[in-house]
């Protein structure tokens, strides 16, 4: 189990624009093992735009330079929300099903998001993919180790700040 702090606030984006909350390095050969299972839990503070409906993804694969990490789990909030401070609290699993340099991974979680002031109801997203993932080197080859990725994105409107308020990592 690893623990993180808040990290920083993103200046906002615009629609579609996909803003990087953080980025961790997973070991070389760590995911390399039929049915490991890594889960990653986490808390987003974020000021969203009028009929915003956030997306979360959390990705695996190279760091941007050398590819585009692969989206592992893609939870979209079902309603849209107002322009207010919102909290989202987030779960994120992913199972290895196939190892080696083209495995797959099978996601699950979900986000729930609610008003910072809590005088509303929130909005559910629950992880969209309903087979396997391919994530490429799982096998962790010498040298090519994955990173993994808390990707925010506003679909509609512009967003202003988000922040990882919360992290961890468990790889038991």
């Amino acid at each position: 189990l690893q623990d993180w702090t808040p990290g920083l606030a993103t200046v906002g984006g615009t629609t579609t624009q996909k803003q990087v909350l953080a980025s961790i390095e997973i070991p070389n050969g760590c995911l390399n093992q039929i049915g490991k299972t890594l889960r990653v839990t986490g808390k987003i503070a974020m000021t969203n735009g009028t009929s915003e409906t956030p997306q979360f993804l959390i990705q695996l694969g190279p760091s941007w330079t050398t590819g585009t990490p692969t989206n592992i789990c893609t939870l979209t909030d079902t309603t849209a929300l107002t322009a207010a401070a919102n909290n989202t609290d987030f779960v994120c699993r992913m199972v290895v099903n196939a190892a080696g340099a083209t495995g797959t991974v099978q996601p699950g979680g979900f986000a729930l998001t609610q008003l910072q002031a809590g005088t509303t109801a929130g909005a559910a997203a629950v992880e969209s993919a309903t087979t396997a993932v391919t994530a490429e080197n799982l096998v962790g080859i010498a040298g090519t180790s994955q990173t993994l990725f808390i990707t925010y994105i506003g679909t509609s409107g512009t967003s202003t700040a988000a922040q990882l308020m919360d992290l961890h990592l468990e790889m038991p």
